[in-house]
C-alpha cells in the first residue's frame, strides 16, 4: 500500500536540491527558484480561498435573487 507523502521541511528542501550543485551561481539561480515556487504556491493558496468565497457569495446572491 502506497503512503502518502508528506511536505518536506523546506531546509531539507533546500539541503537536497544543492547537494549536487557546486558551482555558486547554480545555487543561487536553485534558491531563487525554491523562493519563488514557495511564493506561487502562496499565491495559489491565497486564490483558492478567494474563489471558494466567490463561489459562496455566488450561492447566497442566487438564493436572494430567487427568493419569493
Amino acid at each position: 500500500m502506497a503512503q502518502a507523502s508528506r511536505p518536506v521541511p523546506a531546509t531539507d528542501e533546500v539541503r537536497a536540491a544543492l547537494e549536487d550543485v557546486s558551482d555558486p551561481t547554480a545555487r543561487a539561480v536553485v534558491l531563487a527558484l525554491l523562493a519563488v515556487r514557495d511564493e506561487l504556491r502562496a499565491v495559489s493558496e491565497r486564490t483558492g480561498r478567494v474563489d471558494a468565497r466567490m463561489k459562496q457569495m455566488n450561492q447566497y446572491l442566487g438564493a436572494l435573487a430567487n427568493k419569493p
